[in-house]
């Protein structure tokens, strides 16, 4: 189950902290380090924040804290953590401790990309500057099974009407003149495939993938 908040640190690290005490509370024999404001023990799910491209872990990337080391009670030089990434497990020492965060609780933003049998979306007007179409869509999205949406109604119904901020990147205009790229109608395809098309190679890679979402193509035994 995910729960998910509009990108605000603060309500992000308290709503965490509280989530933890109650799915994963502090217990004898269960080990804990503290780091800042935050205390991490095993079994606590949690969330790559940068990329860490030299163990193929990215930003947004979420697993479980499997074990922890001590330096004055274990074989280890310093105090290490171990994340399990579906079966993959990462060593981080405290100094990279920055790099996580808890994840009981994310941002809609953190969540682009993923999916999850659960979604709870909580939508309130303190946050008006996040409501938007665009941003409560990518919410409702993320879910497989399941959404519940709770909060201001008022906000939400305002949200779905507000569009989003307009990026003016350029970038359009960069390509055109750099690639010499000119806007043109592009033809129209048939939604079949034809030997035609084939030999001009004007194969839409579309076709057939109207009803296909990622999630089909992942192994969930």
């Amino acid at each position: 189950m995910e729960l998910f908040l509009h990108d605000n640190p603060n309500t992000l690290n308290n709503l965490n902290q509280l989530l933890q005490r109650i799915l994963n509370p502090e217990a004898d024999g269960k080990k804990e380090i503290e780091f800042g404001d935050k205390v991490y023990r095993t079994g606590d799910k949690v969330i790559q924040l940068i990329n860490r491209t030299e163990d193929n872990i990215f930003n947004g990337d979420s697993g479980i804290i499997d074990n922890i080391y001590f330096k004055d009670t274990d074989d280890v030089d310093k105090d290490t953590l171990i994340v399990d990434y579906d079966n993959v497990k990462i060593a981080y020492e405290r100094s990279d401790l920055t790099e996580l965060s808890h994840a009981y609780c994310t941002s809609i933003h953190k969540a682009q990309g993923s999916e999850y049998p659960i979604v709870i979306m909580p939508i309130v007007s303190s946050y008006y500057h996040m409501l938007m179409k665009n941003i409560v869509y990518t919410g409702i999205t993320r879910a497989k099974e399941s959404l519940i949406i709770c909060g201001d109604e008022n906000a939400f119904y305002g949200a779905i009407k507000r569009e989003g901020i307009p990026r003016n990147t350029m970038l359009q205009q960069f390509l055109q003149k750099y690639c010499q790229v000119y806007e043109t109608e592009p033809a129209e395809l048939p939604d079949y495939l034809t030997e035609e098309m084939i030999e001009n190679m004007t194969v839409d890679p579309m076709i057939g993938m109207d009803t296909v979402i990622p999630y089909e193509f992942v192994d969930t035994r």
